[in-house]
């Protein structure tokens, strides 16, 4: 069974991760994802990565072995995102861009990659200033 309080951990900064990703993906995706869509892709896609960043790739490393750690989970974070999101939306279109009516792979890959590492600088930052999130 899994503690109350490293579930109550993981629910306070999966949402702080949304509140900072769902911002992102609402002005930096293309413009012909409609902004239901953009607002579900920022709760939708960290709800698919966050689990595994934070209950799944954590016991696999040593505590010694942060840096190790973290790169695998934001390499991980964004690549399952791009793979999530382009599979449930832009598999089928050209991607040569907006120019031509359809979303901007490109663009939106580039989105998703920010919304991330914008979240990852976040908690950086909270981890320097020593505000635990727990």
């Amino acid at each position: 069974m899994i503690d109350p309080s490293l579930l109550s951990m993981v629910l306070k900064r999966y949402l702080i991760t949304v509140s900072v990703e769902t911002p992102v993906l609402c002005l930096m995706l293309s413009r012909q994802h409609p902004m239901k869509r953009r607002i579900f892709a920022g709760i939708w896609l960290t709800t698919c990565s966050y689990p595994v960043i934070a209950l799944i790739l954590p016991p696999l490393f040593d505590p010694e072995q942060y840096l190790q750690y973290v790169i695998t989970a934001e390499i991980f974070a964004p690549a399952s995102e791009c793979f999530l999101f382009w599979f449930a939306y832009l598999r089928k279109t050209s991607g040569h861009g907006e120019a031509d009516g359809q979303p901007s792979i490109r663009k939106d890959m580039i989105a998703i990659v920010v919304a991330n590492a914008l979240s990852c600088g976040l908690g950086f930052l909270l981890m320097w200033l020593k505000i635990r999130i727990s």
